[in-house]
């Protein structure tokens, strides 16, 4: 329809996958609980998750670690690589400072 290769287009995506901030510029909204006559301060309920797919054959497969803010579904941080603990680490990495120390 367009006319364009399925390579151009994969080429493509990877550049604007390479040029987005790590951080992905998320604000997350503050929410005030209140418990008796206390107010707290709630600032996250987030949930990771991955998915995964293959790129042409099933031999090809990448995982994609996703960690979202629930109430609004904003993507706080992504990263697309395989399965293992170096992945999950570079995801940890790409998470803002303020939602890593949240003990």
């Amino acid at each position: 329809m367009v006319d364009i290769s399925l390579t151009w287009l994969l080429k493509f995506i990877k550049q604007l996958y390479r040029q987005l901030p790590d951080d992905l510029n998320c604000h997350i909204p503050v929410r005030q609980v209140r418990q008796g006559d206390r107010f707290y301060i709630r600032l996250f309920d987030n949930e990771a998750d991955e998915l995964w797919s293959f790129v042409r054959k099933r031999d090809n497969v990448y995982y994609i670690w996703l960690v979202i803010h629930r109430a609004t579904r904003q993507v706080i941080a992504f990263h697309v690589g395989d399965r293992s603990r170096k992945s999950a680490r570079a995801l940890w990495e790409k998470l803002p400072n303020k939602f890593k120390n949240t003990a």
